[in-house]
């Protein structure tokens, strides 16, 4: 189990230091398919002092389902389904 803790706190650290160098960057893309600004139009979010980005088409599962986004938005599986 300590093992596991370590593992999650190393990833959520890689996770937040991505996230700031995607801020540096200007690298904007959907944080669920990936695709950027130049294939589809991005909706820009801040959580948490951080900006990120979602097309259209992956809006219902930051709504719906945002478990989906663990690993890609921090502590996205202690959000609430709306």
């Amino acid at each position: 189990m300590a093992v596991v803790n370590v593992f999650l706190g190393y990833l959520h650290r890689i996770i937040i230091l991505k996230s700031k160098f995607m801020e540096d960057h200007n690298d904007k893309f959907c944080l669920f398919c990936k695709q950027d600004q130049e294939k589809v139009p991005l909706v820009q979010l801040e959580f948490k002092g951080h900006t990120y980005y979602i097309c259209p088409q992956h809006i219902p599962v930051l709504i719906h389902d945002p478990s989906q986004l663990e690993g890609m938005l921090p502590d996205a599986g202690d959000l609430q389904a709306g």
